[in-house]
């Protein structure tokens, strides 16, 4: 995530103190934010970093606890199938066009989406 506070930090440093932002502004900035948080969100539900609401698991009987996680877990291997699914015509169409001010194709923007769901379906199976 350096890289995106060195891009925006340079961005703005450009466009407002030297009134001469680059071309690639914004497109830069926002491929960087978008694959560090694809690419982040599968290692914390790997390390277990992400948010959870535990107030409840003190009051169940430890096998019906069980039954509720394990449920819990094909709920969400069950939404990111479905996210995957649904990305993939996304990339697809993305495929055929370009980001105006690098000359990348918009893929690069759609991709993580794809490639972090399947990240974190893993991570959670």
């Amino acid at each position: 995530m350096r890289a995106l506070l060195f891009c925006t930090l340079y961005v703005v440093t450009a466009r407002y103190v030297f009134n001469s932002p680059p071309l690639w502004g914004e497109d830069v900035p926002r491929v960087i934010f978008l694959w560090g948080v694809f690419l982040s969100a599968p290692l914390a539900m790997r390390f277990g970093l992400n948010i959870r609401a535990n107030g409840i698991d003190s009051m169940l009987p430890p096998r019906v606890l069980r039954v509720l996680k394990t449920v819990l877990h094909l709920i969400v291997l069950a939404l990111l199938a479905v996210i995957i699914w649904n990305a993939l015509p996304i990339v697809k169409l993305a495929l055929r066009g370009t980001m105006l001010s690098t000359g990348w194709s918009n893929a690069v923007l759609r991709l993580p989406i794809l490639v972090g769901t399947a990240l974190m379906f893993v991570a959670q199976l």
